[in-house]
């Protein structure tokens, strides 16, 4: 089992509370960090797709841009089968 500290990873019973409560608190507040990367990263990405729709061009990949089928798969195949016979 690898150490962290002089505690080992798999004996919580060890390790006072105040310690847990610290890493706890760190690792939160590194995740409301990386949430606000992301919140700026989004903003810039959607202000670009902006500018790009402006210009007339597409993103692939973006909500919508999948064909859709104007019957459902099971209608598709029963419509195709009708009248086979199946061996």
């Amino acid at each position: 089992m690898a150490k962290v500290g002089r505690w080992s990873r798999g004996d919580l019973a060890q390790v006072p509370a105040a310690l847990l409560r610290q890493a706890l608190r760190r690792r939160e507040l590194h995740a409301i960090t990386l949430v606000r990367r992301y919140e700026r990263v989004m903003e810039r990405a959607a202000a670009l797709r902006a500018e790009i729709e402006a210009a007339g061009g597409a993103i692939r990949g973006s909500p919508g841009d999948r064909a859709r089928n104007q019957t459902g798969l099971v209608a598709a195949l029963a419509k195709a089968l009708s009248g086979k016979t199946l061996r």
